[in-house]
């Protein structure tokens, strides 16, 4: 299958360790962000949203909706990567379990309005959190997981402020 020349690629490409970014300059606050993902090889992954990171140390910090090979299907589940773990995961959403297709292009639509985030996979509602410690703005991001194996797609990212 041919790819688009805006597609974007990130591979796990055997390195162990961190995880990595492909990060946007600037800052978002209340915004709606939708892009088709594919896995191409199974591995770990996740769309950053409200992140920044430790100066000190390079850990990035925020919310992450899920991208996630497993069996346990937690694909479009919340994630606070660096700090809190899983926020919302999808252990009691069946339907949003089977959202994500292994194989194919999958639609992301992320939604981030004051304390309220919500993200849906292929139209199907995967999580909806109300944090009582949101974080409030942050930059958008694209992460590969370090490990043995991992290799996604991007396309189509679109982002309208709210």
């Amino acid at each position: 299958m041919p790819l688009d020349p805006d597609t974007i690629i990130g591979d796990v490409n055997g390195r162990l360790g961190r995880n990595s970014f492909l990060v946007t300059d600037e800052v978002f606050t209340d915004f709606q962000f939708q892009v088709e993902v594919r896995m191409v090889e199974r591995g770990n992954s996740g769309i950053q949203f409200r992140s920044d990171y430790r100066e000190k140390d390079g850990v990035v910090f925020g919310y992450q909706a899920e991208i996630d090979e497993k069996s346990r299907a937690w694909s479009g589940g919340i994630f606070e990567e660096g700090r809190r773990g899983w926020l919302d995961n999808l252990k009691d959403n069946p339907a949003g379990r089977q959202a994500f297709r292994l194989d194919e292009w999958n639609h992301y639509f992320i939604q981030a309005k004051g304390n309220d985030m919500r993200v849906w996979v292929n139209g199907v509602s995967t999580a909806h959190l109300v944090d009582d410690e949101p974080l409030l703005e942050g930059f958008l991001g694209l992460q590969v997981h370090g490990g043995n194996s991992g290799r996604f797609h991007w396309r189509n990212p679109r982002l309208r402020r709210l």
